[in-house]
């Protein structure tokens, strides 16, 4: 950054984003290819949406690590982390790919792979109306900390054995390393309330 005479003001790593865009900028390339610049000097996981000044029907979105979905409304498009927080505003979504890059306008959208390939990354979602709702928290992820016991107990529910003493999972099919929010301490309590 400081061979370009670019220094950051704040100690966030997200200002290196908005500098070297603004640099490549500066040097009379075009928004897109400004981004395009950007995205290739930048390691680590990110999900991006560039907005530029000037450019009101103009996005670019790039990720790496991250999720990031693109939704299709009506004469507009959405960029979110996931179908969910796009899923009121519509039921069309592009679920962006590891290392792709779109430009979307109000009524266009053009994703690239990794490769510099155009593709294709339409789909129709349904996703329960329950799902949708922050059922009064304020954010999606205190909703789901909050959940996280019933989400269990609905899970292991179907893994209880006739006489309620075991859980019989099935063989191999289940990792439980990697179940997303993994809380010792709920299952410490399903456990204790399931022997009761």
């Amino acid at each position: 950054m400081a061979q370009l005479g670019l220094y950051h003001k704040t100690d966030t790593d997200t200002e290196t984003v908005a500098l070297l865009a603004q640099h490549y900028l500066s040097q009379g390339d075009s928004p897109r290819l400004a981004a395009q610049k950007t995205v290739a000097r930048l390691e680590g996981a990110f999900a991006l949406a560039f907005l530029f000044h000037g450019e009101e029907d103009l996005m670019i979105a790039a990720r790496k690590g991250s999720p990031l979905a693109i939704g299709h409304g009506d004469g507009e498009m959405y960029v979110g982390s996931d179908a969910i927080a796009l899923a009121p505003l519509t039921d069309r979504i592009s679920y962006m790919d590891e290392g792709d890059f779109a430009v979307l306008t109000r009524d266009s959208l053009e994703i690239t792979d990794k490769n510099n390939k155009l593709v294709n990354r339409d789909k129709k979602i349904t996703i329960d109306s329950a799902r949708i709702d922050k059922a009064g928290y304020k954010h999606f992820m205190a909703k789901e900390i909050a959940e996280q016991p019933s989400v269990l107990t609905n899970t292991l529910q179907n893994y209880i054995s006739a006489d309620d003493k075991n859980i019989e999972l099935p063989s191999n099919d289940i990792n439980l390393g990697k179940i997303e929010h993994y809380n010792g301490s709920m299952w410490d309590s399903f456990f204790s309330m399931s022997r009761c």
